[in-house]
């Protein structure tokens, strides 16, 4: 199986569900999204052929989870079997969009360090690359549902046998705290 690799890969994933607005409409309000979260689902889409999709969490039995902190600061793990050899510490920071409708995620010094090793004459990289992405909440604000439509993702061979491709990631965090 080719490696994944993924441009703003998440862990878009993990923390573009940190801005938001106020209910009142008066911008972002961190302390929504203070607390541990857990990725129901990770998938990729290729954005030229919508019908090419993995899901990392139920179709490879992947795992991610975050805790933020009311600085905006965020730690967790992220495991990709035959992708990751362990659950990977993850960490960063994450700035808020004034608007309300996104946030920029930048990795810290460690997890910007992990990479993808090449294979079957696809480079590797970053597996994590800094992103900017939208969010939405349910109505009790215990799912969180982040987009990051400027990613590139390598589909494993049995799937697509291209490198590396522009793809739509889908993260869906469930509050566990």
């Amino acid at each position: 199986m080719k490696l994944v690799r993924a441009t703003g890969f998440a862990l878009l994933l993990s923390t573009g569900f940190l801005t938001g607005c106020d209910n009142d409409g008066t911008g972002p309000s961190s302390d929504r999204f203070v607390g541990s979260w857990s990725a129901t689902s990770f998938s990729y889409t290729d954005a030229s052929n919508p019908a090419l999709s993995l899901d990392i969490i139920t179709h490879l039995g992947g795992t991610l989870a975050i805790t933020v902190a009311q600085d905006l600061s965020f730690t967790g793990t992220l495991n990709i079997p035959n992708v990751t050899p362990v659950a990977l510490p993850i960490g960063g920071d994450i700035s808020l969009n004034a608007a309300g409708d996104s946030v920029t995620v930048v990795w810290n010094a460690t997890t910007a360090s992990y990479t993808t090793p090449d294979t079957e004459n696809c480079p590797g990289g970053r597996l994590l690359d800094d992103f900017t992405a939208s969010f939405s909440f349910n109505e009790t604000e215990t799912i969180l549902t982040i987009t990051e439509t400027d990613a590139d993702f390598d589909f494993p061979d049995q799937i697509d046998p291209r490198c590396a491709v522009p793809a739509v990631v889908v993260v869906r965090l469930q509050r566990t705290s």
